[in-house]
């Protein structure tokens, strides 16, 4: 069979393992599969072109090139990620840079996912809506170490994105009232997409989390986020009023939880055992498939994990993992077996202890 007979799903399967946003990063093979023949082309130029990496000395750049008659690469693009400098910068980019691509965003007709590392807000009093009125039909929006003034501009960023699916926010700062951001009754809920099923939020101040918790978790006209995915993490991350009232809006459309607060090697995240269990009942969420509650936990939390871990009443389980008790504790090891008896863990495929309690939380790289 020569190259030209393979079927292009064959083709996509082969050239998979080198597109750019896998762990091999192998351009050369992708750009020299690309000469092959025309189908080998096709598929190699989705696969290429599909991510652009834009940084504030490239910009300009950027925009010159998509900016001509001829250049057929916008069409390409699904997803858009703008960085800081090469390192060893370690400031922030001026939001400025979304009005420097505002003429060519127009173009990406296929845009889908926008990233955003290091993006400064905080010095506009409002947001430049017209730098983000292209971007308008993103669907996932995934925010990096981002400053903002507070919460209301926060509000006003994510308004701009109306068919949001995906939101993501790690290391988010707010500088105005960082230590104690005031509960602004009347942001609950306000811009949040109804179409939102995928959300995650990792940082490390408990006082961001939690706006940004009682903002999501607020509903409009009674209107809850049906929620089909929910990462939570970081030294910021608590088991609050605001975590509850999220799961039980997700209701049956949660499939997969994942909880990883953190705080030191020597002080694991898990705390707060007396009301752990109340605000972490999962009862409502009687789909869920994946839970992975990660990091470390002191031995006076097991019995409040076992709690929470009793209420399940999900028949769909697939896979579950735990924290690791420090210290280290047969008897856990012990109870654990004997909760796996229950009727809602008799068809899990995997069950596992977290054996990296000191592990920070993951997210994707800088190019």
């Amino acid at each position: 069979m020569g190259a030209s007979e393979i079927p292009p799903e064959i083709i996509e399967a082969i050239l998979d393992a080198t597109k750019p946003d896998s762990l091999n990063l192998d351009v050369g093979t992708l750009a020299s599969a690309s000469l092959i023949n025309i189908p080998w082309h096709i598929i190699s130029r989705h696969m290429l072109f599909g991510t652009v990496y834009i940084r504030p000395e490239t910009v300009l750049r950027f925009v010159d090139l998509f900016a001509l008659p001829k250049v057929t690469l916008p069409d390409f693009v699904r997803a858009l990620v703008i960085q800081r400098k090469q390192q060893p910068d370690t400031g922030h980019v001026d939001c400025e840079i979304l009005d420097q691509l505002a003429p060519v965003t127009t173009k990406l007709p296929h845009l889908r996912t926008l990233r955003l590392y290091n993006i400064d807000w905080s010095a506009r009093k409002s947001i430049a809506y017209d730098s983000l009125r292209p971007y308008h039909s993103v669907t996932a929006l995934e925010l990096y170490h981002t400053k903002l003034s507070d919460l209301a501009q926060l509000v006003d960023v994510i308004s701009l994105f109306p068919v949001l699916e995906e939101l993501t926010f790690i290391y988010l700062t707010m500088i105005t009232n960082m230590n104690a951001l005031p509960s602004d009754a009347a942001l609950h809920g306000r811009g949040v997409p109804v179409t939102l099923r995928r959300f995650t939020l990792v940082g490390p101040r408990v006082s961001v989390i939690e706006s940004v918790m009682e903002w999501i978790s607020g509903t409009l006209d009674g209107v809850d986020i049906p929620l089909e995915y929910l990462k939570l993490g970081g030294t910021g991350f608590r088991a609050t009023k605001s975590v509850r009232r999220l799961l039980q809006g997700a209701g049956s459309h949660l499939r997969e939880l994942v909880l990883h607060p953190t705080s030191g090697p020597f002080y694991p995240g898990w705390n707060n055992p007396d009301v752990a269990p109340t605000l972490l009942d999962l009862s409502a969420n009687d789909q869920l498939r994946i839970i992975s509650f990660e990091g470390a936990m002191q031995p006076i939390f097991c019995d409040a994990m076992l709690q929470i871990l009793s209420q399940v009443t999900s028949l769909s389980l697939e896979e579950v993992s735990i924290p690791s008790v420090v210290p280290a504790a047969s008897k856990w090891g012990k109870t654990i077996e004997a909760l796996r008896e229950r009727p809602s863990f008799v068809n899990l495929t995997k069950f596992t202890t977290n054996r990296n309690p000191i592990k920070d939380f993951d997210w994707p790289r800088e190019y």
